[in-house]
C-alpha cells in the first residue's frame, strides 16, 4: 500500500505560559543550539519531526504556541487539531506550575483526552528548583497523565519526552490506521473485481 493512502502525519500541540522554554525544547529536539534570548513566541510556529513505528515513518507536526493571554484564542483553535499535547511549566517559576491546571482544563474542554494523550513536562531542571519533583509528579497522577522532567539547555530528557508522546499518540491511533488501510484494501479489491466483470 502506498504511503499516500494511509495516515502518516500527526499534530503535537505544545502549551504553557511564557518563559517555560517551549521553543527551546523544540530547538534542542531539532539539533539547534540553545539560545537564552528571553523572547516569546508570538502566535504559533510549527516544525516537523519524524519517528518510525512498526517499520513505517510518521511525521509529527509540532505546534509551538504563545503563552500570552492575548493568544489564548489561537491556541484553543489549534487544540482541536491536536493528536497529542505537551503541557510545559518551568521548575524555577511557580506561577507557571500554578497555571497548568488551566491549560489541561482548556484541552479537556476541546478534545477527548482518552483518545488524545497529554504529557506534563517540568522543564529547566538545570536551574534552582522552586517546584519540587513530588509536586509535579503528584499533580500529574491526580489527572491521570504522564510526567517527565527536562532541560532544554542541557538536552536532558528532551528526545525522551517527545518520543514518549509520539509513542502514546501512535499506540492510540494505530488501530484506526490499520482499520483505514483494511477498508482501503477492500475498496480497491471491490473496484478491481467490478472492472474484471466488465471486461
Amino acid at each position: 500500500m502506498s504511503n499516500e493512502i494511509r495516515r502518516t502525519k500527526f499534530n503535537v500541540i505544545i502549551l504553557g505560559d511564557c518563559q517555560v522554554g517551549k521553543s527551546s525544547m523544540i530547538a534542542n529536539l531539532l539539533g539547534k543550539e540553545f539560545e537564552d534570548t528571553g523572547l516569546s513566541t508570538t502566535g504559533i510556529d510549527f516544525y516537523s519531526n519524524k519517528a518510525t513505528f512498526d517499520g513505517k515513518v510518521y511525521t509529527f507536526k509540532i505546534f509551538d504556541t504563545a503563552g500570552q493571554e492575548r493568544y489564548r484564542s489561537i491556541s484553543t483553535q489549534q487544540i482541536r487539531l491536536g493528536d497529542g499535547f505537551m503541557i510545559v511549566y518551568s521548575v524555577d517559576l511557580p506561577k507557571t506550575f500554578n497555571q497548568i491546571r488551566n491549560w489541561i482544563d482548556t484541552v479537556e474542554d476541546e478534545v477527548d483526552i482518552t483518545k488524545k494523550p497529554i504529557l506534563l513536562v517540568a522543564n529547566k531542571v538545570d536551574l534552582e528548583r522552586k517546584v519540587s519533583h513530588n509536586e509535579g509528579y503528584e499533580f500529574a497522577s491526580t489527572r491521570n497523565i504522564k510526567y517527565i522532567e527536562t532541560s532544554a539547555k542541557t538536552g536532558f530528557n528532551i528526545k525522551k519526552a517527545f518520543n514518549e508522546l509520539y509513542t502514546e499518540i501512535y499506540n492510540l491511533k494505530k488501530d484506526d490506521i490499520k482499520n483505514t488501510e483494511e477498508n482501503i484494501k477492500l475498496k480497491m479489491l471491490s473496484k478491481n473485481k467490478k472492472k474484471k466483470k466488465c471486461c
